[in-house]
């Protein structure tokens, strides 16, 4: 019977526990579960059956390596690639490009003065588009104004015929209402008369110029106050001693002979 083994009432035989950590400590041995902990605890490496499996394993390792490596200067190689290109597209001069540093210089300041000629230009360029947006905000605003002046009586439906309704109109045509002194008048013609519209929109530019133009005096004359032709009324004997305008023959020697004496000092 082995000495560690012990015997039950019951007359079974038990073995004594393992000895602990610390017991193993003690005696200077190490228990089972410490041992699986250290086991644990190491990665474990790959085993190969042979000196050739572990060269091929070591191999295959090495490709792996290089091709991340290879991956990377591609990417690298790309980005260089594409930030030459876009400095070769502004035009900006490099060094290996001259023979002398004299002739980079002037190059440089070459690039440089036409970088700023290119931006007061854009700057110009931006300022124009906002005045000519000031400008045509300007017009439409006296469009509104002109169109409140005029008589609701006159131009019933006005709204319509400012906004277009039913009216076709060209670009040429919209922007020539929009900027005329009498663009509602212009709008509210073409509201009565859309075929009109479309017939203008479809010619030539040159042609819907003259054809708006026309119209646009049409109605500035129908607009403007009348002004008769007729000679202003004879003043009559006693209201203000004027030349009676009668027929000689039919006057009175009285009338004929006042008549002929005024004429005299007229003359």
């Amino acid at each position: 019977m082995p000495d560690d083994a012990v015997v039950t009432e019951e007359g079974v035989k038990e073995k004594s526990p393992a000895p602990t950590n610390e017991e193993g400590a003690k005696t200077g041995e190490e228990s089972p579960a410490s041992q699986e902990e250290g086991v644990k605890e190491k990665s474990p490496a790959p085993r190969h059956a042979s000196a050739e499996d572990r060269i091929k394993y070591l191999w295959r390792e090495d490709k792996k390596k290089e091709a991340i490596i290879a991956e990377k200067e591609r990417y690298i190689a790309e980005l260089e690639l594409e930030a030459a290109k876009k400095e070769a597209n502004t035009g900006k001069p490099r060094r290996e490009d001259f023979d002398t540093e004299e002739a980079f210089d002037d190059a440089r300041m070459v690039f440089v003065e036409k970088r700023v000629d290119k931006k007061l230009a854009e700057e110009k360029a931006r300022q124009r588009a906002e005045e000519d947006v000031r400008q045509r905000r300007q017009l439409w605003e006296g469009f509104d104004e002109t169109a409140a002046k005029l008589d609701p009586a006159k131009y019933p439906d006005l709204d319509k015929a400012m906004n277009g309704d039913g009216v076709r109109y060209s670009g040429l045509s919209s922007e020539f209402v929009r900027t005329s002194p009498v663009g509602p008048q212009l709008a509210y013609h073409f509201y009565q008369n859309p075929d009109l519209a479309t017939k203008i929109g479809i010619m030539p530019i040159y042609l819907q110029t003259e054809a708006l133009l026309d119209l646009q005096s049409e109605i500035v004359k129908s607009a403007a106050p009348r002004i008769s032709g007729a000679p202003n009324p004879v003043t009559p004997l006693g209201s203000g001693g004027g030349i009676v305008e009668k027929d000689p023959d039919k006057m009175t020697d009285k009338e004929w002979q006042e008549w002929r004496n005024k004429t005299k000092k007229i003359l």
